[in-house]
């Protein structure tokens, strides 16, 4: 076996830092060394980098390009879908191209309802559950208070409305050419966002002029921020590229439209409010959260409901099955790209090279060798022994020898 170190690509850091830093941490304690960061360099370094174990976050085609790449080299390539924790049944298989399983030596699920509708399509797939690390996070989070002042939190997904993009037209053309979704699921998405903003931007401007807390809003990771900026209005703050569990754990309410948030907002036990306007149920009905939070159809419904939870304490519940979600995920992946290591990894010079990143990309992963610390820090109190050394932009080796 000649697998020396096992690869960890990011793409978004809100998404990514913590949970795959525990996978790392994990490996780092079985004496495995492990690269660490933004996956465009380490991409374009597969081929003059030592063979090791790839695990993926994503799937989409853009990701399996990558992934078929790598395998022709020599790497193992275990292909997993973080993002799928917020779908119900087989919605999630918008998001899994057939290039990515394909080329996948084994793929990875983070429940047994997700691991049934894979088989479903790839019965001759080899599929392992072994939940989600976003999920570990939010088990065990006591993050600090973000802000001293109590505050109601926006988590907003106008991704393709408020695109980084710049443009409706090319946010939509870059979620295509990944792959795995169809122009008609697209355009659903696109006319749930359009009618889910027309409800949400009126109630954040009631909710700042009625309502006793500061207002945050939260992009989403592909908005772009410059927009919100501008719209922000007194009382009113605007958070971007940060981790969402701390404003998430300390905020008296949070708000979103079929979120992911939504269901880390459970997870955390804090008051939850999904916007669903009337006209996208078949839509909506992909994802769980019209099942895990209370849900509100209008503006002016969700401030009524806002209002008297406000008086009552009631009237804002959420319900989540913890168990659907094996615990230790960081664990259990760490153990299966353990198994296609070499008995005694070694921590082997190799070459990177420098990917030039577009501000997107920048934009969607860029951390410091402190915050890589930071992070390593807060989720693992055993510390000593490991070495880390930034080789690239935000793309860290980290090694116990």
């Amino acid at each position: 076996m000649v697998n020396r170190i096992v690869y960890l690509p990011c793409e978004l850091k809100s998404r990514d830092l913590d949970s795959r830093m525990l996978i790392a941490i994990e490996l780092l304690r079985m004496g495995t060394p492990v690269l660490f960061g933004q996956q465009w360099s380490m991409f374009v370094s597969y081929p003059i980098s030592p063979l090791g174990v790839i695990v993926y976050s994503t799937v989409n085609k853009i990701q399996g390009k990558t992934m078929r790449a790598a395998k022709r080299i020599g790497h193992v390539v275990i292909g997993f879908d973080q993002e799928a924790l917020p779908f119900s049944g087989a919605g999630f298989l918008d998001n899994v191209d057939p290039l990515s399983v394909q080329n996948s030596d084994l793929f990875l699920v983070a429940t047994d309802a997700h691991k049934t509708a894979l088989s479903a399509v790839y019965p001759d797939l080899a599929i392992e559950v072994v939940g989600n690390p976003r999920v570990d996070i939010l088990r065990k989070a006591k993050p600090p208070c973000p802000m001293d002042e109590p505050y109601v939190l926006f988590n907003t997904s106008f991704a393709l409305t408020n695109s980084v993009w710049q443009s409706t037209e090319k946010a939509v053309s870059v979620l295509l050419s990944g792959g795995g979704v169809s122009e008609q699921t697209v355009q659903e998405r696109l006319d749930f966002e359009i009618a889910s903003k027309n409800e949400m931007m009126p109630l954040l401007e009631w909710a700042a002029a009625n309502l006793p807390w500061r207002v945050v809003v939260r992009p989403h990771p592909a908005e772009d921020v410059k927009t919100w900026n501008e719209f922000a209005r007194d009382r009113m703050t605007i958070v971007a590229g940060q981790s969402p569990t701390p404003w998430i754990a300390h905020a008296k309410l949070m708000v979103h439209a079929n979120s992911t948030t939504g269901l880390e907002a459970a997870f955390l036990g804090t008051p939850c409010l999904n916007i669903s306007p009337e006209g996208y149920d078949n839509f909506a009905d992909l994802y769980v959260l019209r099942r895990t939070n209370t849900t509100a159809r209008t503006a002016q419904k969700a401030a009524e409901i806002i209002l008297d939870w406000s008086i009552s304490g009631k009237g804002l519940s959420s319900a989540v099955a913890m168990d659907a979600y094996p615990e230790d995920s960081g664990r259990r992946i760490a153990e299966v790209a353990q198994r296609y290591v070499a008995s005694q990894p070694i921590a082997a010079k190799f070459g990177i090279r420098t990917a030039q990143r577009n501000d997107t990309q920048k934009a969607k992963f860029t951390v410091s060798l402190e915050e890589v610390m930071n992070c390593f820090n807060a989720l693992n109190v055993a510390a000593r022994g490991v070495h880390v050394r930034e080789l690239d932009d935000s793309l860290f080796y980290l090694a116990t020898q």
